[in-house]
């Protein structure tokens, strides 16, 4: 197995090691990815869930691959558990929400005061 470890680059290698170690350190995690490999933290983590797919990555560091693939996992299944209360965005939705789940009850508070008036007044007529 150590052979499909070759397979990775010292920049994927770096990475790994990092997430094994980074909070023994002294800085902010955020601090050490921009000096350590030059990005923000989001490219930083759009390129490690990259890694983390490979099957070098499994075989160079099994331990840090499968927190990261549990954490995922948790995460998603978290989503997936509120949203299907009701009570929480629409997973494919940004940070802040506007999924279906949020537009639906403004949806039918402005219906029902539009609709209401118009009953109201068709009855004072008649």
């Amino acid at each position: 197995m150590e052979n499909m470890s070759a397979g990775l680059t010292a920049r994927q290698r770096e990475m790994l090691e990092f997430e094994r170690t980074w909070w023994q350190l002294d800085e902010t995690r955020e601090d050490m990815i921009r000096a350590r490999f030059g990005c923000s933290t989001d490219e930083y983590y759009s390129e490690l869930n990259q890694v983390l797919e490979l099957p070098e990555a499994m075989a160079h560091d099994p331990l840090v691959v499968r927190r990261f693939r549990r954490r995922r996992l948790r995460r998603r299944r978290s989503l997936f558990e509120t949203n299907s209360r009701g009570s929480s965005q629409h997973p494919s939705d940004g940070p802040l929400g506007s999924g279906r789940a949020d537009r639906q009850p403004v949806e039918q508070q402005q219906y029902q005061p539009q609709h209401q008036p118009q009953h109201q007044q068709g009855e004072a007529k008649a």
